[in-house]
């Protein structure tokens, strides 16, 4: 028997007989089916569109074509659309972005363009059509911006390969602005898999940092030496720095760090601060902004790591659903701070965050009198974290201070060693307005709180309802091992009250 060959034009008579057929039966069969089907082999109604194959069944279709020989040619790949970069301004239509190039152009890009560009001057480029792209082909940063304003909107950015800013990189005086725009795929072979900044980087709508890769070092999505920014629904999600690096998100070197709108940092993965790491500078979260499902899986520090910096959540943003994770014991489920300073205010909330094994599951903070703080205002809450040591918060040797309506609640010490169910401290806590600690739970002692150093209470905060597994002395409300009370009130009446087996032990 002859090999089929492809369908082509000779061969739709014997199609067209085939549906004719099937028609004839079709109207054989009554007047009320018929009515459905016109002349020109359309159905009518919802179904007008369909044809032989809604007649007679895709196999059927396919049998009756190959039985008369014909068979349906292979498709072939498609390849990636022609790159074209038109200026409009001069009405030339360029092969590269490139050639393209020029001091405060207006670009349109449509196809895919490949190779490497560098870009010293203020610049705008659109992209057009279907999935315009920058890929890099693995031969460099897909951009590198030297100085100048550049603005991407609705591009994709990937294919980038470099020592550092696998995807873009940007020198001192360099700005770029990313509008819908998705930097993917890129790696760096130490810094900034996406981008590495030295100036300044803004990204809104729906701009995203997604699936790239610091190999070696820090900065899986980011690495920040200037001002990083995310507006609207921008996302930086499921990028990964080395297992023994930092910021699997972004990591922060001094600079600044301001998600606002209903930005968002998720399930990224680093050594440390699977969303944020850094040393020194600022991170700073407003309006609905998350960091939520990271994982610090050597350091610890799920949501952020940070040294010496500064960390300030407002509004309603939240630190939720991270995870400290270490092969010994992992701090910081949702923050871990050496040495800087925490600042939770407005409605802000850190919760639902995991330090397996470790200590401080919504936030382990380390310092001295000077340094490593946690103030917790307004009506912010650190609620429904888990760790082994300080459920909400673990003090090593730093300061908390918990005002106005702020809430520590909820959260949980778990093992036989479990201690601090709100909050574990080794430094200094002080309560004052209408704080609370409540309804936290441990399995060991001080299911509120568990201290080796001085707790004070002012005004009408409070340490209720709180639950210590340890058996009758284990501290329902405080365990004082080795501290100092002051203002501490047992029983109804006062301020410690409502915890079981016992208010203060």
């Amino acid at each position: 028997m002859s090999k089929a060959q492809p369908i082509d034009v000779r061969d739709m008579a014997i199609v067209q007989h085939a549906f004719r057929n099937a028609l004839r039966a079709l109207r054989a069969a009554g007047p009320r089916r018929a009515s459905a089907i016109t002349s020109s082999g359309h159905f009518t109604g919802r179904s007008r569109t369909l044809r032989l194959s809604a007649v007679l069944g895709v196999p059927a279709a396919l049998g009756l074509l190959a039985g008369a020989g014909i068979a349906l040619a292979p498709a072939a790949a498609a390849a990636p659309p022609t790159c074209a970069v038109l200026n409009p301004a001069t009405h030339t239509t360029y092969t590269s972005l490139q050639t393209a190039v020029s001091p405060g152009a207006r670009l349109l890009l449509s196809g895919t363009c490949t190779g490497t560009t560098t870009i010293s001057a203020n610049l705008t480029v659109t992209g057009t059509g279907r999935q315009p792209t920058l890929d890099g082909e693995g031969d460099g940063s897909v951009l590198t911006i030297t100085a100048g304003k550049v603005t991407l909107t609705g591009l994709t950015v990937t294919g980038g390969a470099a020592e550092a800013g696998g995807g873009i990189d940007i020198n001192y005086g360099g700005a770029l602005t990313l509008v819908s725009t998705t930097v993917t795929g890129n790696t760096a072979y130490d810094f900034g898999g996406g981008i590495y900044n030295e100036g300044a980087v803004s990204l809104s709508g729906r701009a995203s940092i997604s699936g790239n890769t610091a190999s070696a070092s820090d900065g899986g999505g980011i690495y920040n030496e200037g001002a990083v920014s995310l507006s609207g629904q921008a996302s930086i999600t499921g990028n990964t720095a080395y297992e023994y690096g930092l910021g699997g998100g972004i990591y922060n070197d001094e600079g600044s760090v301001t998600v606002g709108g209903q930005a968002s940092i998720t399930g990224n993965t680093a050594g440390g601060g699977g969303g944020v790491g850094g040393d020194g500078g600022a991170v700073t979260l407003d309006g609905w902004a998350s960091i939520a499902r990271n994982t610090g899986q050597t350091f610890g520090g799920g949501g952020i790591y940070t040294e010496t910096g500064t960390v300030t959540l407002g509004g309603e943003a939240s630190i939720s659903g991270n995870t400290a994770s270490a092969s010994n014991a992992g701090d910081g489920g949702g923050i871990i701070n050496y040495g800087g300073a925490v600042i939770l205010g407005g409605q802000a909330s850190v919760s639902r965050n995991t330090a397996s094994g470790g200590g401080g599951g919504g936030i382990f903070t380390y310092g001295n009198a000077l340094s490593g703080t946690v103030t917790v205002d307004d009506q912010a809450s650190i609620t429904r974290n888990t760790a082994e040591f300080g459920g909400g918060i673990d003090n090593d040797g730093g300061t908390v201070t918990v005002n106005d309506e702020a809430s520590i609640t909820r959260n949980t010490a778990v093992g036989t060693a479990g201690s601090g169910g709100g909050i574990f401290n080794y430094g200094t806590v002080t309560l004052t307005g209408r704080a609370t600690v409540s309804f936290n739970t441990t399995d060991g002692f001080g299911g509120g709180i568990d201290t080796f150093g001085p707790v004070t209470l002012t005004g009408r905060a409070t340490v209720t309802f709180n639950t210590a597994g340890g058996g009758p002395g284990s501290g329902g409300g405080i365990d004082n091992v080795g501290g100092s009370l002051t203002g501490v009130v047992a029983g109804f009446g006062g301020n410690v009250f409502g915890n079981r087996p016992d208010n203060i032990n």
